[in-house]
C-alpha cells in the first residue's frame, strides 16, 4: 500500500472516529522558479491561514519522486495537503480555499456550478 493511500485511509478513519485534524501543508517548487507554487502560496497568505511550506529544489534529479513521497500523486507542485487530502493544480487549490473562506473570491452570486472558470480568471490574470 502506498504513503498517500495511507495518509487517505487514516484520515478517513480520524474523521469517522471523531478524530479530526485540521492542518494545511504546502508542497511547493522555488517560487523563483515555479510561479504556480508562488501562486498557491500567496493564496494562503492572503487568506491568512496557518500552514506548513515545504519547498522542493526544482530541475535537481529525483524531485518528482521526492514530491510523490510527500503526497503529491502527480510528482508536480504545487500539492495542497488539507486534513490528509491532497490537492493539486492551483486551481483546484484555489477552489478549496474559496470554499473555507468565504471572504476570499468573487461574490456570493458566482458561488455557483461552474466557478472554476470564474475562478480561473483571478488565478491566471
Amino acid at each position: 500500500m502506498s504513503m498517500a493511500t495511507v495518509r487517505f485511509l487514516s484520515a478517513i478513519i480520524g474523521q469517522l472516529i471523531g478524530r479530526h485534524e485540521m492542518g494545511l501543508r504546502l508542497i511547493l517548487g522555488n517560487k523563483n522558479y515555479s510561479s504556480w507554487s508562488m501562486r498557491a502560496w500567496l493564496l494562503l497568505r492572503f487568506v491568512d491561514t496557518p500552514f506548513d511550506e515545504i519547498t522542493i529544489s526544482l530541475y535537481v534529479p529525483g524531485s518528482r519522486a521526492k514530491v510523490i513521497e510527500l503526497g503529491g500523486q502527480t510528482g508536480l507542485v504545487p500539492v495542497l495537503e488539507a486534513d490528509g487530502y491532497p490537492i493539486w493544480d492551483t486551481l483546484a487549490i484555489t477552489e478549496y480555499l474559496f470554499e473555507q473562506h468565504l471572504r476570499f473570491g468573487p461574490s456570493s452570486a458566482l458561488r455557483v456550478p461552474g466557478r472554476a472558470a470564474t475562478l480561473a480568471r483571478f488565478i491566471r490574470a
